[in-house]
């Protein structure tokens, strides 16, 4: 296993690497939610942070 490299960014910034972690962690709801809240809330602060380990995403922590 690789390294941990932690990124901040807006969720937008990093949309396709967040749906595709909700998506293997059998959460493919999580698409509409991120389109009905992620997005909306990102204008008012919402801030992600997102782990890769060799490139893919494997955390994701969102918070206003």
């Amino acid at each position: 296993m690789g390294d941990l490299v932690i990124e901040r960014c807006l969720p937008s910034e990093r949309a396709t690497e967040i749906l595709d972690l909700f998506r293997r962690a059998e959460h493919p709801e999580s698409a509409k939610v991120f389109e009905r809240a992620y997005k909306p809330r990102e204008r008012a602060g919402l801030r992600s942070w997102v782990g890769f380990v060799n490139g893919k995403a494997v955390l994701h922590i969102s918070v206003t």
